[in-house]
């Protein structure tokens, strides 16, 4: 029984992680947005959506609602169903194949994408403040507030 209550964790894990993920992808260099800069969180989904899936959109929702409600023209939120093949550009981009969060953050100098799908699937049910706050935190970061 002492052993089933350490691999049970685990277990929960590994299946998040394959059923959820999609690969990494980051852009190169650190570029400072300016105070124009204007981010966007893509958040990918299939029509049918696990818990941890769930729980990821209900904390950028949450964020959104409680943190960015004054400056919303700056900070967008986009759902995208990959299930449609009127998606598939966008998955392309985002090199997206299944769900993920990803923060896009148009600037002077260019386009900025930072991907939070594993962070957020991992931590969205277990420890959903450390996922609102960091979600928080990046944004903030992205548009140099």
């Amino acid at each position: 029984m002492t052993n089933f209550r350490h691999i049970l964790p685990l277990l929960l894990f590994i299946i998040t992680i394959f059923s959820c993920s999609s690969p990494e992808k980051r852009s190169e260099g650190n570029i400072n947005p300016t105070v124009t800069a204007k981010t966007e969180i893509w958040l990918f989904h299939q029509t049918r959506r696990c818990k941890s899936c769930k729980a990821v959109e209900a904390i950028v929702e949450r964020v959104l609602r409680n943190e960015f409600l004054d400056i919303k023209d700056s900070v967008q939120l986009r759902k995208i169903n990959l299930s449609l093949p009127e998606n598939n550009q966008y998955a392309e981009k985002f090199k997206a194949n299944w769900s993920g969060l990803y923060l896009c953050t148009q600037t002077s100098k260019g386009e900025i994408i930072e991907n939070l799908t594993t962070f957020a699937l991992f931590y969205a049910q277990i420890k959903p403040d450390t996922v609102y706050s960091l979600l928080k935190q990046k944004i903030n970061q992205n548009l140099n507030l």
